[in-house]
């Protein structure tokens, strides 16, 4: 059955005019009472009936809609380095037919084709056509993008921050079918061009891994293949939900089906991943219009309100030079300007904050920058790249409402040097308050009414 790729939704009576209505109505010949598919590019799909022709195109009945079958459960980018000749636009319809979700063309160091920015924009539109010929012909649900050429580098970095890279050398020594099992969802294939990759490529895409917890595919609810887990929605804080109701953790399979039926209620396919264990330290990061590091802080979590894993009621400040190599190869991979915390546990990635968060106050106490750099790169300004802590280390932060809460849990639980600790920390006046200020104690004021209002929680 033909099928057409249109913009928004079509409903009633609709004109199929452009390239795709001369090539229907003159090519194919189409004639009223045929039926023909249009297709979003949003997945899905309008079953329609010609209803007859006119200069230019064809006048189709739309019947219903129905969602697209086409599209793999798996998004993946296939980035190409250019080869010599038309070889790439058949690269381009191969991989569309094949389900890939985006081509991304590469220049590094062993092409032969090396087109100038102009020639190589228009290649880029010649390619972007083959690509919705393609998706048409095989029956997508969308049509895939041809990216606009970059470095093998910035190729690399971006997908070091996204998902699973996957690079074919010729001297590799890992197990594709291994490497496929233990992928998730998102992957970039990187292929080189006829001469294949250079020595010094393959070392450098060895070395952009950032470290993050092992991810399990649990279809429907599956036990995953070792415990301990988390189990989580996607994005717990749309739902409205407390930190604390954000997760479950599982230790074994009654606990993890008891986990996967409270997170499904919020998605469908809740993300299972390993339980990490060890220190979480957050790094925040102002990026420039240009996705540069221009100021960071560093903070360790001392302790957690509620206790079982919350947001942070004691932090101290601290500097990581590992972690924010990581956070910035991340956020520089998304292309991310403006202000984030990225945070780690155990020296693996847990999660990122493209926002303020709770402890940024700290900020303000150890004498980081983050708040006037960010105002001044929103402005325009080009500032200096980070070059290590530009504020004071060790200083300790509380909340202390929250942290004597912590405290009194961390003794019922058994924990009495963490639970006295926190009560020295209460005494000690060298920790900052994360609220309270003596040119203005409204805020503090606000935070005591609201936590006791809540009855502590």
């Amino acid at each position: 059955m033909p099928r057409f790729f249109v913009e928004g939704e079509p409903q009633g009576e609709y004109f199929l005019g452009g390239e795709d209505g001369r090539h229907a109505a003159r090519a194919l010949r189409l004639r009223a009472g045929e039926p023909v598919t249009l297709c979003d590019g949003q997945g899905w799909d309008y079953a329609c009936t010609v209803l007859r022709g006119e200069d230019g195109g064809l006048w189709l009945r739309v019947e219903g809609k129905s969602p697209s079958l086409g599209e793999p459960g798996a998004k993946v980018t296939v980035c190409q380095c250019l080869p010599k000749g038309d070889k790439l636009e058949t690269v381009v319809q191969k991989a569309v037919e094949l389900g890939a979700y985006e081509i991304w063309p590469l220049y590094s160091g062993r092409c032969v084709s090396r087109p100038d920015p102009k020639s190589m924009e228009k290649k880029t539109a010649r390619l972007q056509k083959i690509a919705r010929e393609a998706a048409q012909q095989s029956g997508r649900g969308a049509v895939p993008r041809v990216l606009p050429a970059a470095n093998l580098q910035e190729a690399l970095e971006a997908a070091a921050g996204q998902g699973t890279a996957l690079f074919f050398y010729e001297a590799g020594e890992g197990s594709l079918k291994q490497a496929l099992r233990d992928a998730g969802d998102r992957l970039f294939l990187f292929v080189g061009p006829e001469g294949g990759f250079a020595p010094e490529e393959a070392e450098l895409a060895r070395s952009l891994g950032v470290p993050a917890p092992k991810e399990y595919p649990c279809p429907g609810g599956a036990l995953p293949e070792a415990f301990p887990v988390v189990v989580k929605p996607r994005c717990g804080e749309k739902f409205g939900l407390h930190a604390e109701e954000r997760y479950r953790k599982a230790y074994d399979p009654a606990g993890f089906r008891a986990a996967w039926e409270a997170m499904a209620r919020y998605d469908p396919q809740p993300v299972v991943q390993e339980l990490l264990a060890g220190e979480a330290v957050g790094v925040s990061l102002v990026m420039d219009e240009k996705s540069r590091p221009v100021s960071a802080l560093c903070h360790r979590r001392v302790r957690e309100y509620p206790t079982q894993g919350g947001p942070s009621s004691c932090c101290e400040s601290v500097w990581d030079g590992d972690l924010v190599e990581h956070a910035v190869k991340l956020l520089r991979g998304l292309g991310f300007v403006g202000l984030a915390m990225v945070e780690f546990k155990g020296g693996k990635l847990l999660e990122i904050n493209p926002r303020v968060w709770g402890s940024f106050p700290l900020t303000y106490k150890c004498g980081a920058p983050l708040a006037r750099d960010y105002v001044r790169a929103s402005l325009g300004e080009e500032l200096p790249l980070i070059q290590g802590p530009g504020y004071r280390t060790g200083v300790r932060m509380q909340f202390v409402l929250n942290d004597g809460l912590a405290c009194l849990g961390y003794l019922r639980q058994g924990q009495p040097g963490r639970g006295l600790r926190g009560l020295v920390d209460l005494l000690n006046p060298r920790v900052k308050d994360g609220v309270f200020s003596c040119d203005d104690p409204r805020p503090f004021i606000r935070y005591l009414k609201n936590a006791l209002g809540k009855g502590g929680d």
